[in-house]
């Protein structure tokens, strides 16, 4: 019997592990589109190129750490990751094909979406606080 609880024990600790650095990571992308966006130079020197390449780049990380969430998190941090993927489509959207045509009603646009993902992610954070702790 002491076995059996151990073995659950390890598999519930396992579990919340994978949980805890499938939300740090999910966040970690999040934020790394918040810098890109804001103009401030990459923590990791490797990464070049415009604010429009570094911050699609992010928007790919944040969707590879989604599927993560979807996968080992819990519905409500699934739902919470599925509003922040989707905001930052839509900057990737924006960046993608308005770029070009960059205008002062386009940066305060995406400005505006940059401000919805930032407070979508907080959203996902108060989830993520109430799930670990």
């Amino acid at each position: 019997m002491n076995t059996f609880v151990r073995g659950r024990r390890d598999r519930t600790s396992a579990q919340e592990k994978r949980r805890r650095e499938a939300y740090a990571a999910f966040i970690d992308a999040t934020q790394g589109i918040l810098q890109s966006l804001s103009g401030l130079p990459p923590i990791e020197q490797s990464r070049q190129g415009t604010a429009a390449d570094r911050t699609l780049e992010e928007v790919a990380k944040l969707q590879r750490a989604w599927a993560t969430v979807v996968i080992v998190g819990t519905i409500p941090a699934w739902d919470a990751s599925n509003v922040v993927k989707n905001a930052a489509s839509r900057i990737a959207t924006v960046l993608l094909y308005e770029l070009p045509d960059v205008q002062r009603a386009f940066q305060e646009g995406l400005a505006d979406l940059a401000s919805e993902l930032r407070t979508q992610c907080d959203k996902f954070v108060e989830v993520a606080r109430k799930e670990l702790n």
